[in-house]
């Protein structure tokens, strides 16, 4: 169980698992779980976990959070595999600039599920080719959201199913 949020790593920093059902992250406090701000992220990789939020109405906690990134920072060769996320109130995975431009560089989002968001259930502003594979949303919570919420960039969508709710959009790709 987790009290606080984790908000540094160093770059090559892994973070791993015995597997996401039993290897699990939780919020106490409906704060993000992995809140990480600053010029630039490189080799960092979440293997083999599980991530519960606290979900509830009015709750804005992410999962993996990743903003602030300023000027020529980004976020390259970022590694989320094997990882469930469950009942956050905000977005599950959310990776954006300080200005909304492309900051995520060649990584890789694969064998994710992700069940009870309250907003898109990943959200991406994406650079250079970035890859997500077999990856099932659940259910999205608030109606006209998305599983997929993709903001420029390349990006590789290979086995990205879902999403369950009737009211949520599969994808929205392009500028805010």
């Amino acid at each position: 169980m987790l009290f606080r949020s984790i908000t540094t790593l160093a770059a090559g920093d892994p973070v791993f698992g015995d597997g996401p059902k039993v290897s699990i992250i939780k919020s106490r406090s409906g704060s993000n779980l992995i809140d990480l701000s600053g010029a630039s992220f490189y080799n960092i990789s979440f293997q083999h976990l599980g991530f519960y939020g606290q979900g509830s109405s009015g709750n804005s906690g992410k999962g993996i959070y990743i903003h602030g990134v300023t000027g020529d920072g980004s976020t390259q060769a970022l590694r989320i595999i094997d990882c469930d996320f469950n009942y956050f109130g905000s977005n599950a995975i959310n990776i954006l600039g300080d200005t909304g431009n492309g900051i995520l560089f060649d990584s890789t989002i694969a064998d994710v599920t992700i069940r009870h968001t309250g907003d898109h259930a990943l959200y991406v502003y994406a650079s250079l080719t970035n890859t997500f594979r077999n990856i099932f949303v659940g259910q999205v919570d608030t109606p006209n959201k998305a599983a997929f919420r993709f903001v420029g960039g390349i990006v590789i969508c290979d086995r990205c199913n879902g999403v369950n709710t009737p009211t949520t959009h599969w994808g929205i790709i392009g500028a805010d």
